[in-house]
């Protein structure tokens, strides 16, 4: 897998059609390519408070490997210096559920009915702080 940036928009739009979701501006996207260079995978960074938190959607979630969150981490927490990132999924969407608390999230609250009118709509909001990435930010 290959990231590949300064394609905001594109992977921007590539993620939304994925989520059913519609991202606001101001944003910035990095896309995840597999070996044929066809987009797979795509972060999606918005809300973002220098120093504070930034908002981390991503669609394609069986491209999101081990490798994928070290440069992740390292591109918000070393490049865009914020103190946290935050990461919501739906109730319904158990790979995403487990995967984040793997990857150093903290489970923080439920938002009800965020994503649409049923139960299994509520979104699950997640946390990563930067003294908790230490493993991805060191690991090469």
């Amino acid at each position: 897998m290959m990231l590949v940036g300064g394609q905001d928009e594109a992977v921007a739009a590539w993620a939304a059609e994925q989520l059913g979701v519609q991202f606001v501006q101001p944003l910035s996207a990095i896309g995840v390519l597999d070996a044929r260079g066809d987009l797979v995978g795509a972060s999606v960074f918005n809300d973002y408070y220098r120093g504070g938190n930034i908002e981390w959607t991503y669609a394609g979630a069986r491209s999101l490997g081990p490798d994928m969150l070290r440069e992740l981490a390292r591109y918000c927490f070393v490049q865009l210096e914020v103190s946290r990132v935050t990461a919501k999924t739906r109730r319904s969407n158990k790979l995403v559920r487990r995967l984040l608390p793997k990857a150093g999230f903290t489970f923080e609250m439920t938002q009800k009915r965020y994503f649409g009118p049923t139960r299994d709509d509520d979104a699950l909001v997640f946390a990563l702080f930067r003294e908790d990435a230490g493993k991805w930010l060191r690991s090469k």
